[in-house]
């Protein structure tokens, strides 16, 4: 922990944006590879959410980038229970609900943009006021998430709805059908839903959602098969 402080402090002194946002990622890959794989998969969902969302594509490619930093703040600590095919107990949630301030206070630090600080501090937020962290009228000052952040949001719930409760697998058609139901409940910014069900039939991300679940199915065998054989 003292040594990846010492990076994070030297970073403050380097003038190069790419250069700290590079290091930060390659800290974050190194100590906690399950969290930089899924800030991958958040990454490329957000960027091509964005492009069906209409954002330019220096926008998109600034909203890619902040999407790999949304869970920077696991540095400070590493959660190895959301990794974990059981629900996390009480105190275990209290804990990683300080991830995203963390994360902000970090990305504050290393002086990077705004747009990655907010993504950081609200993509736990839902646009009905649902979420964590508390933040002030300042952080959020239209009393709801952004529109970049809620791209964010949605593909940050897309990842992680590829592994739900117990380990639970859920298949591409029904994680769809819950980011739907998402929509319906108002938790997602209900300007996303157009452009989410265009990013839906995207060639691509079908493709990848495909790859991901099989990926999965298949790392969750090789669990299986260890876990019976050391009965």
């Amino acid at each position: 922990m003292i040594r990846e402080r010492n990076i994070l402090s030297d970073l403050f002194n380097k003038e190069s944006e790419e250069f700290r946002t590079e290091t930060l990622l390659k800290i974050l890959k190194e100590r906690d590879p399950l969290t930089h794989e899924h800030s991958v998969e958040v990454a490329t969902f957000s960027a091509k959410l964005a492009e069906y969302a209409g954002y330019s594509e220096q926008e998109v490619k600034e909203i890619e980038k902040g999407a790999m930093l949304h869970d920077i703040g696991k540095l400070i600590e590493i959660y190895t229970f959301v990794h974990e095919s059981r629900k996390p107990t009480d105190e275990e949630w209290r804990r990683i609900k300080k991830h995203p301030r963390f994360g902000a206070d970090i990305l504050k630090f290393q002086r990077l943009p705004e747009r990655y600080i907010r993504i950081a501090l609200l993509h736990h937020r839902k646009f009905n006021g649902e979420g964590y962290p508390d933040v002030t009228n300042d952080e959020m000052p239209e009393g709801r998430i952004p529109h970049d952040v809620g791209i964010v949001t949605v593909g940050d719930n897309l990842s992680a709805m590829f592994r739900g409760d117990r380990g639970e697998l859920r298949s591409p058609v029904r994680i769809d059908k819950e980011i739907k139901e998402e929509f319906e409940a108002g938790k997602f910014d209900p300007n996303l839903e157009k452009p989410y069900i265009e990013f839906s039939k995207d060639p691509f991300i079908q493709s990848f959602m495909q790859k991901k679940y099989e990926a999965n199915l298949k790392r969750k065998r090789e669990v299986d098969n260890v876990s019976r054989r050391s009965l």
